[in-house]
């Protein structure tokens, strides 16, 4: 079984270099390296590789970010790609066809080797690393050719009959938040003289994201969304500001998230009524506590102690899914991974303290059948920001 790359999660750069200092000989280290040393190897990316009809946005330029809505399968099998076939949504049932659009890998692998390289330079003080990454980052955000466009009007597509005219949907955004770890690891890289020709125009390229996700229809769209898909967008929302030193506009989006939508998102009892009613409910609950948690770490970054927020919403968010991830058995339709928790639940402790409880849902994940494919490297590093 393959190594899982972890769910992003907002790494605090202010923190990075006191950690430096206490880290030698530290493991981690070691898999940062191989990591590092592994992605100079890797890229260049784009979402102009690998695109051949029909994996076109309806636009018909291949700089324009394409997604399908991983959820919608063809009424009738035989006629995939049809514009003619009419699809029907399966909540939690992927439909395997939308890798066919390489779009999303290239991002988040661009993402994933990006940080790798930005924490090498800063931790292993090797210019190669810099040297790699602005190869990378030019090639994605600055070069006509390759660059991606500053939208997501075509993500998560819905095909066929349903959708002639092509154009994506809100929750397309949702496959673009890799762009936010970019973004929260980009400052580690912009003191490198290779960085001095990328700096402004890559600051201009999230700029001009930032404006689309905030103004245009299918961003204000997914800003609107009630569950986890408003929780992400305002992750990107968030983190693009701080990257664009706007902290005041980021401590603003994470406070106004807490004292308004969180506590429409989670009851008295932690409960995620929105995310719980799916086919995978714990898969939901968590994946938007981790969203909560990286705004709460967000904030942390600008001086706002949002973890204390709507009556510690996090931590009774935390607890209730550590409940729900012990029922025995599991919904018959839910393949449920409590390895997922893990990231958030060792955050919950570190700011809430623990009498046991957190420390004890940890080992025990760790004893669950998924546990070996959250093992090695890729998780390792994250010792680097959190130890």
């Amino acid at each position: 079984m393959s190594n899982k790359s972890p769910e992003i999660e907002f790494i605090n750069l202010d923190q990075l270099a006191e950690q430096k200092q206490h880290c030698q000989g530290h493991p981690a280290l070691e898999s940062l390296k191989k990591l590092a040393n592994g992605a100079t190897k890797k890229g260049p990316f784009s979402v102009t590789f690998d695109k051949q009809n029909p994996h076109i946005a309806a636009s018909g330029d291949p700089r324009d970010f394409l997604s399908y809505a991983p959820y919608w399968w063809p009424e009738t099998s035989g006629f995939l790609f049809n514009k003619k076939t009419v699809y029907v949504k399966r909540d939690g049932k992927r439909n395997p066809d939308v890798k066919e659009c390489k779009d999303q890998q290239q991002l988040e692998h661009f993402g994933e080797n990006l940080t790798y390289l930005a924490l090498g330079y800063f931790f292993l003080n090797d210019n190669k690393y810099a040297d790699h990454a602005a190869n990378l980052v030019k090639t994605f955000f600055v070069d006509d050719n390759t660059k991606m466009n500053p939208h997501v009007n075509y993500g998560q597509v819905v095909r066929g009959e349903n959708n002639k005219g092509g154009m994506g949907r809100g929750e397309g955004i949702m496959s673009t938040r890799m762009l936010a770890r970019i973004a929260n690891v980009l400052p580690l890289l912009s003191n490198h003289p290779a960085f001095n020709e990328l700096n402004q125009p890559v600051h201009q390229w999230f700029d001009q994201y930032l404006n689309w996700l905030t103004t245009s229809d299918i961003g204000r769209q997914e800003l609107d969304m009630p569950n986890n898909h408003r929780t992400w967008a305002l992750v990107q929302v968030a983190t693009i500001q701080w990257y664009l030193g706007r902290n005041d506009d980021a401590r603003r989006t994470v406070e106004d998230f807490f004292n308004d939508s969180c506590p429409k998102q989670v009851q008295d009892n932690g409960d995620q009524p929105l995310e719980s009613k799916r086919t995978r409910p714990f898969h939901y609950l968590i994946f938007n506590l981790h969203a909560m948690v990286f705004l709460a770490e967000l904030g942390w970054a600008v001086n706002s102690n949002c973890y204390e927020s709507a009556n510690k919403a996090i931590k009774r968010a935390t607890d209730y899914a550590i409940e729900r991830g012990r029922e025995e058995p599991a919904p018959k339709k839910e393949q449920r991974d409590l390895m997922e928790a893990v990231r958030s639940v060792e955050l919950a402790r570190k700011r809430y303290g623990d009498d046991g409880h957190y420390e004890n849902f940890v080992q025990s994940s760790k004893q669950c059948p998924a546990a070996s494919s959250w093992s090695g490297d890729k998780c390792a590093v994250i010792e680097l920001w959190s130890h």
